[in-house]
């Protein structure tokens, strides 16, 4: 009883809101089935005495997947032994079906550009699993680096430190400009 009448009331916030926010479009199209999402949370991953964010977000990403989404990105902060966690159980089921899919831990800090070449590596893999053809415009032509905003298509023509380069993006690592340029390689 107490059960029922808890989701009646969470039902009726939930209607409240999207019919608040409904007209702005900030409402995604995602899996809001409850009792689907912990069937595939059950079927695919862990039974129900791990009712947990541990359950719901597998389960989410699982029908999600299983609803024509074109990757699953697991966001969450870092050393959250939640999200590390959802890593676990979702990614080997993931790399299973042939699903995009990629982990981020986030520090509130700019992200290094490591990660952002991670990202852009599971964009691409989006775009293949989807059935794009065209990605040779994706790909930067073999020997190309990137330096701040500009392209330089010949390695050997690049700035060897930033005052050379006079962007003064200091993001290569050598804010002292005392290495060789690192910037792009």
């Amino acid at each position: 009883m107490k059960l029922s009448i808890e989701e009646m009331w969470k039902h009726s916030v939930e209607h409240k809101v999207k019919s608040i926010l409904g007209s702005t479009g900030l409402i995604p199209e995602t899996p809001h089935d409850m009792r689907r999402i912990m069937a595939n949370t059950l079927k695919y991953f862990v039974g129900h005495d791990l009712n947990s964010e541990i359950a719901v977000s597998t389960g989410v990403a699982a029908t999600a997947m299983e609803d024509g989404f074109s990757g699953i990105v697991n966001i969450s902060p870092f050393a959250c032994l939640i999200g590390r966690v959802i890593e676990g159980l979702f990614t080997p089921w993931a790399r299973d079906q042939n699903y995009p899919t990629i982990s981020v831990e986030i520090d509130g800090n700019l992200l290094p550009p490591s990660l952002v070449n991670k990202l852009n590596i599971f964009m691409v893999n989006v775009l293949r699993f989807r059935g794009e053809q065209n990605l040779a415009d994706l790909v930067d032509a073999a020997g190309a680096t990137q330096h701040a905003d500009i392209y330089i298509q010949d390695k050997d023509t690049a700035p060897l430190t930033c005052a050379e380069c006079g962007k003064g993006c200091g993001d290569c690592g050598d804010a002292d400009d005392t290495d060789a340029f690192v910037c792009g390689k």
